[in-house]
């Protein structure tokens, strides 16, 4: 999936100048949410023994401290297939590495633009919500009245 933002130029008229359709001056004000939901600063990846009743065979805990503090204790058990057992703290680190971000999403009303794809990214700088970031399009829904053509973008940082 591409991580850098394509261009959204718009341009009016051929007597009007273009601009960008992400600028802070021509979107809307969209909705902010961040949430730690499914937020996991703790791995314990462990291959089960063979043997009912008995202890896991191996252990492995991949930790975050410093998001630990900030956030608590927030752990998830990931079982291990046998197979990546010799691995398996390579498993648990790339398992924390995906699971130990805040979820944020940005809901925004633009005008419209073709190139507006669900996975593209974009670039959304606003003040009000102190975003300078690249967010991938997880929806767009595109409408035409009349002559006017707006979309409305769930997106999701990067």
């Amino acid at each position: 999936m591409p991580t850098e933002p394509i261009s959204y130029i718009f341009k009016p008229a051929t007597n009007v100048g273009s601009f960008d359709v992400t600028n802070k001056n021509a979107h809307s004000r969209g909705k902010y949410i961040h949430s730690i939901e499914d937020m996991k600063n703790s791995i314990i990846a462990e291959v089960n023994s063979k043997e009912s009743r008995k202890m896991p065979e191996k252990i492995f805990i991949a930790r975050d401290e410093t998001n630990i503090k900030k956030y608590g204790l927030l752990s998830e058990n990931y079982s291990v297939n046998s197979d990546e057992a010799d691995n398996i703290q390579e498993v648990a680190n790339k398992r924390l590495k995906e699971k130990n971000t805040i979820k944020r999403e940005l809901t925004m009303d633009f005008i419209g633009h073709n190139e507006a794809r669900l996975w593209r990214v974009m670039h959304i700088e606003d003040d009000y919500l102190g975003l300078n970031n690249n967010f991938r399009i997880k929806s767009v829904s595109h409408k035409i009245s009349g002559c006017n053509h707006t979309m409305s973008c769930s997106l999701e940082s990067l």
